[in-house]
């Protein structure tokens, strides 16, 4: 992970203390956001509410809670992915949508020159590996041969961090 130094009328924040801990009651207790579309908690000093509020991922898919998605998560289940608490689940189209999400958000953060970002949406490693899955997607589609059972992806909770971003004066 790369930090680069905030504007100097912005507090630096270093990527190291500005965490969500480890479980979602510490998250609630550090004053994370859950952002469900990252399936991740958010410290305050980088979140931001757009795109999140674009998204609704757990009511417009279903949801299973083993890996053959044999069994739909019950009410219980869901309600704690909703909140943000920690429960693997697998689903449809997650994964590229996930992708397209934290593209969109690296896009706003550019364009409002947020002082800093999340972890995840600035990570290259994870922003290469969308590129690729989803060109592949693109290729398959056009080519017939899309496999639809690859299209299925577990989520599990994540806690980031946020990686202050450098815009020059």
């Amino acid at each position: 992970m790369r930090t680069t130094s905030a504007p100097s009328s912005e507090k630096s924040v270093d990527a190291r203390e500005a965490n969500c801990g480890t479980t979602a009651a510490e998250a609630r207790a550090l004053g994370c956001s859950y952002e469900p579309m990252q399936r991740s908690w958010i410290p305050a000093d980088c979140y931001f509410p757009e795109p999140s509020d674009e998204y609704h991922p757990f009511d417009d898919r279903e949801w299973y809670s083993d890996e053959e998605r044999t069994q739909l998560v019950n009410s219980h289940q869901m309600n704690m992915l909703r909140n943000g608490d920690d429960f693997v689940a697998y689903t449809r189209y997650f994964h590229h949508e996930h992708c397209l999400y934290a593209w969109r958000k690296m896009a706003i953060a550019v364009e409002y020159q947020r002082p800093m970002i999340d972890t995840k949406s600035a990570d290259l490693h994870h922003t290469t590996h969308c590129a690729k899955i989803i060109a592949k997607m693109i290729v398959e589609a056009e080519t017939h041969t899309f496999n639809n059972s690859a299209s299925f992806t577990y989520s599990p909770l994540m806690f980031q961090t946020c990686v202050p971003l450098n815009w020059k004066q």
